[in-house]
């Protein structure tokens, strides 16, 4: 594997981990608005709380796969 295949690998997982990343932020945010609102139905919240828990599952694993790359010895 060239060094050039190595550096677009190793952007793609930056850009993957900041993407999970931030979509995990926006979806507990969104969970907290929701708790926080007076008219929001508890099984929305639940449903929003179960999706921030994915989009944190989907992010751990971006960061893992970085994190994996990044301690690698090429």
């Amino acid at each position: 594997m060239t060094i050039k295949t190595l550096e677009y690998i190793h952007r793609l997982l930056l850009e993957e981990e900041a993407k999970t990343n931030e979509d995990y932020k926006g979806a507990r945010k969104l969970q907290h608005e929701y708790e926080e609102s007076e008219t929001a139905d508890k099984g929305l919240v639940k449903r929003q709380e179960a999706a921030a828990d994915e989009y944190m599952k989907i992010h751990l694993a971006a960061l893992n796969a970085l994190e994996e790359f990044e301690s690698h010895d090429w």
